[in-house]
């Protein structure tokens, strides 16, 4: 992982953009409480000397609009911290075979 994320960071700006859209990685870190997740984040960002914007999916009233606002925020050479992944769906109630509600 810091591998790619280092190449990516050498590539010129205008290979990081396709179409006019910046290139972005994702990554699922999943393991017990107290495991090094965010330590290792840390760490990584601190290696790369990029920024973290933390960002608790369990905050109460983050809605789509308020989410994708901050996701806009972020600034360049970036890592977001989305944390307890697991808790923002954990109040949703299906209402059909393809639709939620809060």
């Amino acid at each position: 992982m810091l591998r790619e994320v280092c190449l990516l960071g050498k590539m010129p700006t205008r290979l990081r953009l396709i179409s006019g859209i910046p290139y972005r990685r994702g990554y699922l870190l999943h393991g017990p409480p107290g495991s090094g997740k965010t330590s290792f984040i840390q760490a990584l960002a601190g290696s790369l000397n990029y920024n973290i914007c933390l960002l608790n999916l369990a905050e109460r009233g983050l809605t789509d609009d308020k989410l994708n606002h901050l996701l806009g925020l972020v600034p360049d050479r970036s890592i977001i911290l989305l944390e307890d992944v697991d808790s923002a769906f954990n109040r949703r109630v299906q209402t059909s075979e393809d639709g939620y509600v809060p």
